[in-house]
């Protein structure tokens, strides 16, 4: 399934499952913004994912998705 022209959120995207997910959304031609806890995690995935996918496929936004707060109310601006 090609995902050309979409974008994803993908939650817990430093490693393990979710940053597989998000190489596999990644693969099919979908930008992505990689949330994690993580920042320097998150901003090696992002760097090693540039260098393979493109610089405007995907963007590290260091995020806690647990709390309510840090979601609610944000204007992330996606520079990608």
């Amino acid at each position: 399934m090609q995902l050309t022209g979409k974008i994803a959120l993908v939650t817990g995207a430093a490693r393990g499952l979710g940053k597989g997910c998000a190489e596999a959304i990644l693969e099919r031609g979908a930008k992505v913004a990689l949330l994690d806890t993580n920042e320097s995690v998150g901003q090696e995935t992002a760097a090693a994912f540039t260098l393979k996918y493109g610089a405007d496929m995907c963007t590290f936004i260091l995020c806690d998705v647990t709390d309510k707060d840090q979601l609610e109310g944000t204007n992330y601006s996606f520079s990608f």
